[in-house]
């Protein structure tokens, strides 16, 4: 296991990345091939960043079938998600609902990306300006 300031530090530049990019939302898992961090670890630190209102979670409904995958259904709150419920997905392949089936996805909060576009491009300024003295 890592120390913890590590595992914080790394996610941390993944997210500011991300944030001055066109990406909207990440799966977990991106983290995990981007920093090294495992899968349990990243997702516990993610969780964190979305209490402090950095990250929005949401949890979507995929397609099973394989080769298919489609996003069925995506919601805010876990409970919201109709398990058990037959779903019909546009690849012919009709099933219940299992947990199996959710993903979780966040998703950037707004004002955080504008700060850090706002941050970047103000270090961006600095630079330039030091390098014209």
């Amino acid at each position: 296991m890592a120390a913890l300031w590590l595992i914080k530090t790394k996610i941390d530049e993944f997210i500011k990345k991300l944030a001055v990019s066109p990406v909207k939302r990440f799966y977990p898992t991106a983290v995990t091939n981007y920093t090294g961090v495992n899968l349990k670890e990243a997702f516990d630190y993610l969780v964190e960043l979305e209490r402090h209102g950095i990250l929005h979670l949401y949890w979507e409904a995929k397609c099973p079938n394989y080769g298919c995958s489609r996003v069925l259904g995506t919601f805010e709150d876990f409970n919201a998600a109709p398990l058990g419920k037959t779903m019909n997905c546009v690849c012919g392949h009709e099933f219940e609902l299992q947990l199996d089936d959710i993903f979780p996805i966040f998703e950037i909060d707004k004002e955080y990306r504008e700060h850090i576009k706002s941050e970047m491009a103000e270090k961006k300024n600095q630079n330039r300006l030091v390098l014209l003295r």
